[in-house]
């Protein structure tokens, strides 16, 4: 319809004359929400490094105004059962269904975790929907309040009590070839700071790099909260690079985080304080949740791994924040 003044016209358009039939309309999204949120399952907090002996509860919503009916099954990775391992689902038209499913995890629970999956046909359109849900696990450990003030030395005494996370996943190389590398991150926290401990042990240490590149030899990765750091010993000393906060794109070096760097043979500590301020989508306070993962990057120029590679504290982590994260706690 178009009006101009006291001049009025319009025309008519006969539906499916303009628009192709694969053409993305509203409608359309809708529908693709709906299907991606048919199968969805409880989320498990588990504290670190401990098993996971529990019932699950995974529900089926059905979309269409016809019955669904769902045989789906567990994906099993090595060390984990689920009982039972397959289910079928029968929900009525925009209905839901509740089912449960044991898990156990033989040690200490990891990554990967199991993944229910199959098929199911869409009624509306006849094509196959592929319905995949991994085990939604996020391991949980509480940091303590720092017992006083912390000297940046690469001295730990005053992290004892501060539980250290072992790097259980390896990139490019196996973790648990410890004699090429090996390392654990530890958190304390006070209003004024979030402290970071790294420990590793490397056969070799090499960083001939500075700046934006760090990551490209041995040097730590750290994501927090939308915000994405590395730091390192280079030749120009110890530094930290700021790649992202959620307030601002820097991508340069910066002095705001202090960070000491200690080697004694193949054994390197790094020990950093991000202060409050270089974390402002942070709140330092008992009870807070911080999000995170780590990595510890190696580059070796005797080898015998000649390829960069890195152990990282959730598997992924070098795809940036597409990981598993870490919860940690805040302790009073």
């Amino acid at each position: 319809m178009k009006v101009r003044g006291n001049e009025v016209s319009w025309s008519v358009i006969q539906p499916g004359a303009v628009l192709p039939a694969d053409t993305v309309t509203e409608a359309k999204v809708q529908h693709m929400r709906r299907l991606r949120g048919m199968l969805t399952g409880e989320a498990i907090a588990l504290p670190w490094d401990t098993p996971l002996d529990r019932d699950v509860s995974i529900t089926l919503t059905n979309p269409f105004d016809t019955p669904l009916q769902a045989a789906l099954a567990w994906t099993l990775p090595d060390g984990w059962q689920v009982t039972p391992e397959q289910r079928v689902f029968d929900v009525d038209p925009a209905g839901t269904v509740i089912e449960t499913a044991r898990f156990r995890s033989r040690g200490p629970a990891r990554f990967p975790v199991p993944v229910l999956e199959g098929t199911v046909t869409d009624p509306e359109t006849g094509t196959p929907i592929s319905l995949s849900l991994p085990l939604d696990l996020l391991p949980t450990l509480e940091i303590p309040r720092a017992p006083g003030i912390v000297t940046l030395d690469g001295n730990l005494s005053e992290w004892e009590s501060a539980p250290p996370m072992a790097m259980h996943y390896g990139v490019n190389c196996n973790p648990d070839y410890v004699e090429d590398l090996k390392a654990s991150t530890r958190f304390m926290w006070d209003e004024e700071h979030l402290y970071v401990a790294v420990e590793v042990d490397d056969n070799e240490f090499h960083q001939p790099y500075y700046g934006d590149v760090i990551w490209m030899a041995d040097s730590v990765e750290l994501w927090i909260e939308q915000s994405n750091w590395s730091f390192s010993l280079t030749e120009k000393g110890p530094q930290v690079f700021l790649h992202d906060r959620p307030d601002k794109h820097l991508d340069a070096v910066t002095d705001a985080v202090p960070l000491a760097v200690h080697r004694d043979g193949t054994h390197v500590v790094y020990e950093a304080a991000y202060p409050a301020a270089e974390l402002p989508q942070i709140n330092l306070t008992a009870g807070t949740i911080i999000h995170f993962s780590l990595l510890v990057n190696d580059l070796d120029a005797d080898g015998p791994l000649e390829k960069r590679h890195w152990v990282e504290v959730t598997p992924g982590a070098g795809a940036h924040f597409a990981c598993p994260m870490v919860a940690l706690t805040l302790s009073p």
